[in-house]
């Protein structure tokens, strides 16, 4: 399996099978309009373009724009990224690592929950309303995110640890 159709694949376990129909079909193509993409694979042209967008906004396809002839209209002619596979998934795994960095912050900064209603509130939320929920006036109790963390640090650990390979990808698709 070349690195490059791993595409497919990468969209479909993003994104679900639609995405992966949508790569298969640029591949075979090299290019082409939302509108010839969505009558061909029988999609709804909205759902399509949608789909298209969270495509291109994780580098999986690209487009280029030009004028309709005799319209002032723009056409967007969609291929598939000339990124190479490998390149994607190590974007993707910078990118886990600062979604969990910021939900690391997020777990060890000291918070409060209300015991009656459940609304959670950060430490100078609480000490702004003397420890007091906001809703029912109950008294705040803290909140031990140490476990939380802890978990957070090991997925971390073990996604910042992880290389890709062209043999490893294969072995999984």
């Amino acid at each position: 399996m070349s690195p490059d159709s791993l595409l497919p694949e990468l969209a479909e376990r993003i994104f679900g099978p639609p995405a992966k129909k949508v790569l298969l079909y640029l591949l075979e193509k090299g290019e082409a309009t939302d509108e010839d993409m969505a009558r061909d694979l029988g999609m709804d042209e909205n759902e399509l373009r949608k789909l298209l967008n969270m495509l291109y906004e994780n580098s999986l396809v690209k487009y280029r724009r030009v004028r309709g002839q005799g319209d002032k209209l723009y056409k967007y002619l969609w291929r598939p990224t000339d990124e190479p596979s490998l390149a994607l998934l190590e974007s993707r795994r910078r990118k886990v690592v600062r979604l969990l960095n910021r939900a690391l912050r997020s777990a060890e900064r000291e918070s409060y929950v209300c015991p009656q209603c459940g609304r959670y509130y950060s430490f100078d939320e609480a000490a702004d309303a003397l420890f007091r929920c906001l809703n029912c006036d109950a008294i705040l109790e803290p909140v031990d995110n140490n476990d939380k963390a802890e978990k957070i640090k090991r997925i971390i650990e073990l996604v910042e640890s992880a290389t890709f390979s062209t043999e490893v990808i294969e072995e999984r698709v």
